[in-house]
C-alpha cells in the first residue's frame, strides 16, 4: 500500500514532517477507502488532506472515527457563489479575505458541496 511506504519514509527522518495528500480517497474502491481511513492515523501524527465531497461519507468520515486527536476542518472557497455565503452567517469561525472566504467549522465543512469549479 503506497501510504504504509510512504510513511516508512516519514518515520526514518530526524523532522516531524506533515502527511499532506490531494484528495486522497478519490481514485480507490470504497472497501479501500475504508481500510486507508482507518490506517491513516496509525501512520502520521499529522495528515493533511484536500478532499472533494464525494470523499466525505467513505473516506472522511471513518477517518474521523478511527482518529484519537481533534480534526480540524478548514473550507476554503472564492467568493460570489450567494447561497454558500448565506450559509456561513450560521458560523461563528469565518474569515473573509479579498475573493475567498475560510469556515473553519465541521458541520460547515460536511454540508459543503460546489457543482462545479468556477473558471478564472
Amino acid at each position: 500500500m503506497a501510504y504504509a511506504f510512504l510513511a516508512t519514509l516519514f518515520s526514518n527522518t530526524e523532522r516531524q514532517l506533515p502527511f499532506i495528500v490531494d484528495s486522497p480517497a478519490n481514485s480507490i474502491d470504497l472497501k479501500v477507502r475504508a481500510e486507508v481511513a482507518q490506517l491513516i492515523p496509525k501512520l502520521t501524527d499529522q495528515f493533511i488532506a484536500f478532499t472533494i465531497s464525494s470523499e466525505r461519507e467513505s473516506f472522511i468520515l471513518l477517518l474521523e472515527k478511527a482518529c484519537d486527536e481533534k480534526i480540524q476542518y478548514i473550507t476554503l472557497f472564492r467568493s460570489g457563489d450567494q447561497e454558500l455565503e448565506e450559509l456561513t452567517k450560521n458560523y461563528d469561525n469565518v474569515q473573509h479575505t479579498n475573493d475567498g472566504i475560510c469556515v473553519s467549522e465541521r458541520e460547515f465543512f460536511l454540508k459543503f458541496h460546489k457543482e462545479r469549479e468556477e473558471e478564472d
